[in-house]
């Protein structure tokens, strides 16, 4: 999975071709030219801005358990994360399933640096370990 379909992401895309991986571009909308040489494409990268709604929801004081649970923030998060799972299930179906597990272990990372560039979160010295040891697994496991 590529995330982004710029120039800068072409040359990847098409070596991870080559290889004989299916390739899954994620961006936002747009006409990249990433577009054109992947297998699959989510042009609708959109759901890591939904996260904030859900972390701004958790800020507000409802008047009851009820209201708290089932608001607009709330169910729309929701719905976007049930749409990226069924994203992951459609990207399971086409790449090799020894493949899973560095694809799981990646979206930490993922998260990690969307939350840093979308919602200014600080990557503390205790989650750069965490990751740290993710990429090492992941290099082991790739061995």
């Amino acid at each position: 999975m590529v995330l982004g379909a710029g120039r800068g992401q072409v040359d990847l895309i098409k070596a991870i071709k080559s290889y004989g991986y299916y390739s899954i571009v994620a961006s936002i909308e747009g006409n990249y030219p990433g577009f054109n040489y992947a297998n699959f494409c989510c042009r609708r990268f959109h759901f890591i801005y939904f996260t904030n709604y859900l972390k701004k929801s958790a800020d507000i004081e409802y008047p009851n358990k009820i209201r708290e649970y089932l608001n607009v923030r709330v169910i729309f998060s929701y719905i976007i994360f049930f749409g990226a799972t069924l994203c992951s299930i459609l990207a399971y179906t086409k790449i090799p399933l020894s493949l899973g597990p560095i694809l799981e272990s990646s979206g930490y990372i993922f998260v990690a640096v969307m939350s840093r560039l979308f919602l200014k979160e600080k990557i503390t010295k205790q989650k750069m370990l965490g990751l740290s040891i993710i990429i090492i697994g992941i290099i082991i496991y790739a061995i």
